[in-house]
Order: structure tokens, then C-alpha cells, then sequence
């Protein structure tokens, strides 16, 4: 089994401005592990929006999922976090994935400028 964090957020500008989705960049071997990263992102994730954080609130909405409200210089924003296994699509079963030796931990964040379409 492999168990990601989910990364909800609003990224872009002005009338190109979308939800995205993206993961954490470590796969976990136990939904625990991906708990405890969930958690820590609550704290250190930087998200695209805004540009400039005064300050943070996180609420935890279930045992896996996360809201966090950040206020901006200018204006306030937010961001999910949810803890999910990945599966093979149309069975529902766990994708299989499973990680040998765990991974070298940096910050966990998808660097700003490296936010496309997709998963990173």
C-alpha cells in the first residue's frame, strides 16, 4: 500500500486563478506516517497564496483531512490537506506501491515555480 498526502489550493492569477491538486513528495508506507506529515504540513506547507503570510489557523475536519486558513498581506487564503491511499482506478484496490526504506525527508513541499498541471 502507499499512502500520500493530498494538496488542495488555489493557484495561478487574476481570472486564471483554479483549484488545484497535487501530492506530497513522499509516499508513506502507513496511513500514520502520512498522519504525522499531514500534521507537520499544517505548519511548514507554503502554498502559492498568498505571497505573504501574517499568520495561520488549521482545523482538523476528520482523522485524515485538514483545513488550514492562511492570512495574507492583502487577502486570506486556504488550503486541504487530506491523507489518502492511492488505488488502481476502477477497482478500488491498493495500487500495489510500497516503499522499501524510507525516503530522505527534505521539507515535504512542492517548491513555489514548480506548481503546474498534475501531480509532483
Amino acid at each position: 500500500m502507499a499512502w500520500v498526502v493530498l494538496i488542495e489550493e488555489g493557484v495561478g492569477w487574476g481570472d486564471g486563478m483554479h483549484w488545484g491538486l497535487y501530492r506530497s513528495t513522499h509516499l508513506f508506507n502507513s496511513r500514520d506516517e502520512a498522519r504525522a506529515e499531514a500534521v507537520r504540513l499544517t505548519r511548514d506547507h507554503t502554498p502559492e497564496h498568498p505571497w505573504t503570510e501574517k499568520g495561520r489557523t488549521a482545523f482538523r475536519v476528520s482523522e485524515d483531512s485538514f483545513v488550514v486558513s492562511v492570512a495574507g498581506a492583502a487577502s486570506d487564503h486556504h488550503f486541504r490537506l487530506t491523507v489518502a491511499e492511492e488505488v488502481v482506478p476502477g477497482t478500488g484496490e491498493p495500487s500495489g506501491d510500497v516503499i522499501q526504506e524510507p525516503e530522505e525527508r527534505s521539507s515535504g513541499v512542492v517548491p513555489r515555480g514548480n506548481r503546474g498541471a498534475g501531480w509532483r
